[in-house]
C-alpha cells in the first residue's frame, strides 16, 4: 500500500515526505516536520494545511460558515440534500453518479487519489473502495465536512482514507506524485478557476487522469447564473471554455458528459516529452 507521508509536502519548508501521515490520527495535536520542526497541527484526526488561508480562499468565507456547521455536515448525505440535490441537477442517483466518475478515472492501479472539495467524501470512499491499497486523501476547507467524513469512513471500514483540511489553490501535495485528482460538485463556486486547474496538473503524474463535475452555464438559468456571477463570483463551466483552459495547463484530451445542468468531464495529463 502507497503511503500517505510519502507524497505530501510541509507547508512551511515545502519538504516531501517530512511529515508521518496517516490515517487514524485521533490521539495526536501535532505531527512535527523532520526536516524544519514545523509542528503541523491536527484536529480529532484531521492534519491541517490550510493556514494561513489564501486570498482566494478567504473570498470564500460566507459560504464557508455555513459548511462549518455540524448541522449541515450532518444532514449533506442524507436524503434530503445531496442526494436530492444530483437528481434534480442531473437526473442521476449518486450511485449512478459514483459509477460514472470511476468508469471516467480507468481500470488499473491508482496509487494515490486526491479528492478535491470532498465534503463528507461520498466520492472519497467510491475510490477507497475500488482501489484498497492506494492512499486516498480527501481534502476540504470545512473541518465539519471533514470530521463528518473521517466518521462515516471509519464506520464503513475504509481505512485506507486520509482526510486533510486544505485549500485548492494551494495544494500540500508533491509535484507529480498523484495519480487520480477528482473534484465534484464545487468547480462552480470558485472564481479564479484557471488557478485550480494548474494545481491539478502539478500534482498530477504524466498520464495521470483528472475528473470533474460542476454546474454548467445553462441558457435556462441564464439570469439566475448571470446574478449569481455578478455577486458572488461563481464560474459556471462551459466546456469549450473549460476544454481550452485545461489545454494551457497540459491537461489533454477532455472528454464530457452534460445532463441538465450538470457538466461531468475526465482529461489526462500530458506525458513528457523524450
Amino acid at each position: 500500500m502507497k503511503r500517505h507521508s510519502d507524497v505530501v509536502k510541509c507547508p512551511r519548508c515545502s519538504e516531501v515526505g517530512s511529515l508521518e501521515l496517516q490515517p487514524g490520527l485521533m490521539n495526536l495535536d501535532y505531527i512535527v516536520c523532520e526536516a524544519c520542526g514545523y509542528p503541523l497541527p491536527v484536529t480529532q484526526g484531521i492534519p491541517n494545511f490550510a493556514e494561513p488561508l489564501s486570498r482566494e480562499t478567504r473570498e470564500l468565507s460566507i459560504k464557508q460558515r455555513i459548511m462549518e456547521t455540524r448541522l449541515f455536515a450532518s444532514m449533506y448525505e442524507t436524503p434530503i440534500w445531496r442526494p436530492l440535490h444530483t437528481f434534480l441537477s442531473s437526473g442521476m442517483t449518486v450511485e449512478k453518479q459514483q459509477a460514472e466518475l470511476l468508469e471516467m478515472a480507468g481500470a488499473g492501479e491508482k496509487g494515490v487519489v486526491a479528492d478535491l472539495a470532498c465534503g463528507t467524501g461520498h466520492f472519497t470512499r467510491a475510490f477507497a473502495a475500488a482501489w484498497p491499497d492506494a492512499a486516498v486523501f480527501g481534502l476540504d476547507l470545512s473541518m465539519s465536512m471533514l470530521r463528518q467524513g473521517l466518521s462515516l469512513a471509519i464506520k464503513r471500514g475504509r481505512k485506507n482514507i486520509l482526510y486533510v483540511r486544505g485549500s485548492i489553490f494551494d495544494l500540500p501535495f508533491a509535484d507529480s506524485s498523484v495519480n487520480l485528482v477528482n473534484c465534484c460538485g464545487a468547480l462552480h463556486l470558485f472564481e479564479d478557476q484557471p488557478a485550480i486547474w494548474a494545481q491539478i496538473a502539478r500534482i498530477l503524474r504524466p498520464g495521470g487522469v483528472f475528473t470533474g463535475e460542476a454546474i454548467a452555464r445553462d441558457d435556462k438559468m441564464e439570469k439566475i447564473q448571470e446574478l449569481l456571477s455578478a455577486r458572488r463570483g461563481f464560474r459556471f463551466l462551459e466546456p469549450e471554455v473549460v476544454r481550452t483552459q485545461l489545454e494551457q495547463v497540459g491537461l489533454e484530451d477532455m472528454t464530457f458528459t452534460k445532463r441538465k445542468i450538470i457538466l461531468t468531464f475526465r482529461a489526462v495529463k500530458r506525458e513528457a516529452s523524450s
